[in-house]
């Protein structure tokens, strides 16, 4: 568990992301209704623009087509069953944990999302990443309106204003709160969960593998989960 002096840490950090994002997605000059509806159909159905769109802080060029096509697959298929394994700095937990998520979300295929890290302190970092563009995206507040949360990603626990609820986990945590009313989480994201710790015991790496197909999974929606995992191959029995 992070101390006092980690948690101000973190919050500064967050806070100039916050500005970044702010600053960077400022609305360009005024559309008619009938405009703006036509970018934002166009925008949801293409995902290196809606990418290069709402994201401009992180996206300085166009989407990878390899990135193109599984976000695509991941939308098509509400029981997807994926592993990006990307190769390093090919932007893996943006994707997975912010751009797709969020494009799940706009086109109404996300009831809820689980992150899972290899930590729980990992996870809530991540988590905050994915508030950050909720609550201060001014591109994405414009289109789709005020996402004020209820809860605060450094607990792991927040919700938007449409009852979408977004959990963080640490490796074998058992998920809190899984269902938010009639909701239960629909997107899971184990992200690099594996570590040299861990694969060196290989029992431990059957533990998590159970972990994963078995509380976590039994805890999302039956007919409609979709089970991301992003991660890099070290070891040849981790748990990826």
């Amino acid at each position: 568990m992070a101390n006092k002096k980690e948690n101000q840490e973190a919050l500064l950090l967050w806070k100039v992301k916050t500005q970044e994002i702010h600053t960077a997605t400022a609305v360009g000059a005024p559309e008619t209704a009938k405009t703006k509806a036509i970018r934002i159909k166009a925008l949801k159905s293409d995902y290196n623009k809606f990418c290069r769109y709402y994201f401009p802080h992180y996206c300085k060029a166009d989407c990878a087509s390899f990135q193109v096509k599984d976000a695509k697959a991941i939308l098509a298929d509400k029981n997807i069953f994926a592993v990006l394994e990307w190769p390093r700095g090919h932007a893996k937990s943006t994707h997975a944990d912010i751009f797709i998520p969020l494009w799940l979300k706009v086109n109404g295929e996300l009831d809820g999302m689980v992150l899972i890290g290899k930590s729980e302190k990992a996870a809530i970092k991540l988590l905050g990443d994915v508030q950050a563009e909720l609550q201060f995206n001014q591109r994405f507040i414009n289109d789709y309106g005020d996402q004020v949360t209820q809860g605060d990603w450094q607990e792991g626990d927040f919700t938007t204003n449409d009852g979408v609820n977004f959990i963080a986990i640490g490796r074998g945590q058992t998920p809190r709160g899984i269902r938010k009313g009639e909701k239960r989480p629909n997107y899971v994201v184990p992200d690099d969960i594996d570590d040299d710790e861990l694969v060196r015991n290989e029992s431990r790496v059957d533990e998590v593998v159970d972990y994963l197909l078995g509380s976590v999974l039994g805890g999302v929606e039956i007919n409609n989960g979709r089970f991301v995992m992003a991660g890099n191959r070290i070891h040849r029995k981790s748990v990826l």
